[in-house]
């Protein structure tokens, strides 16, 4: 049973937005908790983080959620009167649904809480009457030490390729690198075996003691099966742990990051993801292993000079020239590796935009010209490809060389000492295989440079997008502004897209007051579209102040501002999915009556009731298989169930029939009373609606017209 099933009556009564309710009512609690341990983060932020799905799911994602934010939780089953003071601040789990937040117990021995419907006052229950309002479980938290804190994905892709894994694994780190060393410690086993059997057991015929070499060989081979399969299903968790976390990290900062004033290419972001894929591979469990079987090259270097003295040379000086040779192809591959790379986003870049445009281009007979572009990216691909091929071949082949003369050169030296009596061939054997051994490491870490080159390619690439910055400096301490009044301001507002373009705002100042529903005009590219970005954060500007309620934008939390201030654009797009999660994109527990009455107020309730599956229609991406107006229609249902304070529109009624048109207008002039409008149109009879005109021309706004009368 989820954590909020658990708290609230379970029966069949319990509807959709009960649970929305009482999901609200628990994350303010938990956000005046992270308030309290210093972690502050408003209930809407924490209600945008928190998914809408499967209810037994609630308690596991709340715990993840406080984590992420850098507390400890628990979810016990407490009475409130056993709770100490370590246990506190703790959200107290009702029956009745909800919860509070239990501040303290004073000395009188009360309990001393705080109610989601009033956040910023104290309430006192005795214990045995908050008890009695109590489910008997509680919720606390306790912040994260610095050192303990949640690694994050930009802080391991600092630390390099040993960093990620060290950090990955910290506490596993001593027992991997001591299972490591048993391991190539028991690889010298099976040489020494031969050695013996060959100076010792065949030249006296000692059958006793081969059995007891056999017995003692059999269970190292066992123990180093046991020690291997260990080690590589800790190495296997750690790839996968790497690859998730690196996925994860890297999609909430293509979704979380300031959106550029020069919005990037789809493709090119996408292709930052397939980067994943190289940064998969380079970090494989082989690629692992290998990092770990390094080091103790030198052991065997060691077993060898033991066993043959000055034979050791030999290897000693094959590595060299096994490194000299994978430098020497490093930075052809280095080059290829980043042309590649490159090609791939170009080709991506291009296949995303041409089916992107794909009406376009036949309706001006492209299909020949982008069909030859194609072909050519797609050339330039096979070529870098084969390029690549061969250049890891040809460092294969190398090595391969490297290693075999590095046996002919054993073998020939070691013969010489066989013959002078300094060496036995049990020992010229052994060494022949120690030496194998010895440079197997280092001779898979040269053959995986290909792996290593296009892994350091993609780690670049994903680094882009991890330092990218947020939609707010982490350093900037949000405020509590609670449910929005409404008032607007700009004051001396300045902002363009480049340095290379006009100004759009200059200078400019405009007041809204709460309540007003303003209208704004002006010529295209004028910067109307601009002005709600501005007022969204999705934008910020190059100097001057944007303010809501006197609040800073940038001093309020995004998914608190954007819960309460909403835009209709001109060009809608949706998402792959039904017509009802569309709907309900920004609140997905809204009750099904109230999404109808939405509807039937902007009129897609009719073309809805003609669908098969009405609500449940499937729409193709981007909102494909439905026309402008009726996305339009959409997106105008979306703002108006979220019920905001501050209702932006920008064109949103361009593609509306005459007939639907009316209906919306209609709609909108009754929910506009108290509420604040920034309506930007040419739509004379939306504009109706307006108290006053602005017009906003070569950067500031200028008042065209004030209701009753003209101020031109």
């Amino acid at each position: 049973m989820g954590f909020v099933e658990q708290t609230l009556d379970t029966s069949a009564a319990a509807t959709a937005e009960d649970l929305n309710s009482r999901r609200q009512n628990i994350l303010a609690c938990v956000s005046e908790l992270l308030g309290l341990l210093g972690h502050p983060e408003s209930a809407t932020a924490l209600q945008a983080s928190f998914p809408a799905g499967d209810p037994q799911q609630d308690l596991r994602n709340l715990l993840r959620l406080l984590y992420e934010r850098g507390v400890h939780a628990g979810y016990a089953r407490r009475r409130v009167g056993t709770l100490s003071a370590a246990y506190l601040p703790a959200v107290v789990f009702l029956k009745q649904g909800g919860a509070l937040l239990l501040r303290r117990i004073d000395a009188e021995a009360n309990a001393v809480v705080r109610s989601a419907d009033l956040p910023q006052r104290d309430i006192v229950y005795s214990i045995a009457e908050l008890e009695a309002l109590a489910d008997g479980h509680v919720l606390f938290g306790r912040p994260m030490a610095a050192d303990t804190a949640v690694d994050s994905a930009p802080d391991l892709l600092h630390a390099g390729w040993h960093g990620l894994i060290g950090n990955t694994f910290k506490s596993a780190l001593v027992e991997l690198g001591g299972a490591s060393l048993l391991i190539n410690l028991l690889q010298i086993a099976v040489p020494l075996f031969i050695m013996q059997v060959y100076d010792r057991v065949i030249p006296n015929e000692a059958t006793s003691s081969l059995v007891a070499l056999v017995v003692g060989v059999v269970l190292v081979l066992v123990l180093d099966f046991v020690l291997r399969s260990v080690r590589g299903s800790v190495l296997a968790h750690a790839s996968t742990w790497v690859e998730r976390v690196l996925s994860k990290e890297v999609f909430a900062r293509l979704v979380g990051r300031a959106m550029p004033k020069i919005p990037q290419a789809t493709g090119r972001a996408s292709a930052w993801l397939q980067d994943l894929e190289r940064l998969r591979e380079a970090s494989s469990q082989t690629v692992l292993t290998l990092m770990f079987d390094l080091p103790f090259v030198a052991l065997f270097l060691m077993a060898i000079y033991f066993v043959a003295g000055s034979l050791v040379w030999v290897p000693i000086v094959a590595i060299p020239l096994m490194l000299g040779w994978a430098m020497l192809a490093a930075a052809r591959l280095s080059r290829l590796s980043v042309e590649q790379a490159q090609a791939s986003a170009d080709r991506n870049a291009f296949l995303i935009e041409t089916l992107r445009n794909e009406e376009t281009a036949k309706l001006n007979r492209l299909e020949g010209r982008l069909t030859m572009v194609w072909d050519g990216s797609a050339q330039t691909l096979s070529q870098l490809s084969r390029k690549i091929r061969q250049a890891g071949s040809t460092l294969a082949t190398g090595v391969m060389l490297i290693q075999q003369l590095t046996m002919v050169g054993l073998v020939s030296f070691g013969a010489i000492s066989v013959i002078n009596g300094d060496l036995t061939v049990g020992a010229l054997i052994a060494v022949v295989l120690l030496s194998g051994r010895g440079l197997a490491p280092l001779q898979g870490a040269v053959q995986a440079l290909v792996q290593f080159k296009q892994g350091v390619i993609g780690l670049s690439a994903l680094q882009q997008v991890l330092e990218q910055p947020g939609e707010r400096d982490a350093d900037v301490q949000c405020v509590a502004t609670g449910r929005l009044r409404g008032d607007l301001a700009l004051q001396d507002v300045r902002f363009r897209y480049s340095d290379d373009q006009p100004w759009l705002l200059d200078n400019a100042s405009l007041q809204i007051a709460a309540g007003e529903v303003v209208g704004i005009v002006g010529g295209n590219g004028s910067g109307k579209t601009t002005l709600s970005r501005l007022l969204l954060g999705l934008q910020h500007p190059d100097s001057g102040s944007i303010r809501v309620d006197d609040v800073d934008v940038n001093h309020i939390d995004v998914h608190h501002l954007r819960g309460q201030i909403a835009m209709v654009p001109q060009d809608v797009v949706l998402f792959s999915g039904t017509l009802r999660e569309n709907i309900v994109l920004g609140a997905p527990w809204i009750s099904d009556e109230r999404i109808q009455s939405a509807a039937a107020s902007t009129g897609i309730s009719e073309f809805i009731a003609r669908l098969p599956r009405g609500y449940d229609t499937r729409i193709g991406e981007s909102g494909v298989g439905l026309s402008a107006g009726q996305r339009q229609a959409i997106a105008l249902t979306r703002a108006l169930l979220i019920d905001p304070r501050v209702l932006i529109l920008d064109e949103a009624t361009s593609a509306l029939d005459q007939e639907t048109s009316a209906r919306v207008i209609a709609t909108l002039k009754r929910f506009y009373n108290g509420r604040t409008g920034v309506i930007i149109s040419h739509n004379q009879d939306l504009l109706q609606l307006c108290s006053r005109i602005v017009q906003l021309k070569d950067g500031v706004f200028v008042n065209v017209a004030v209701k009753g009368k003209e101020t031109r």
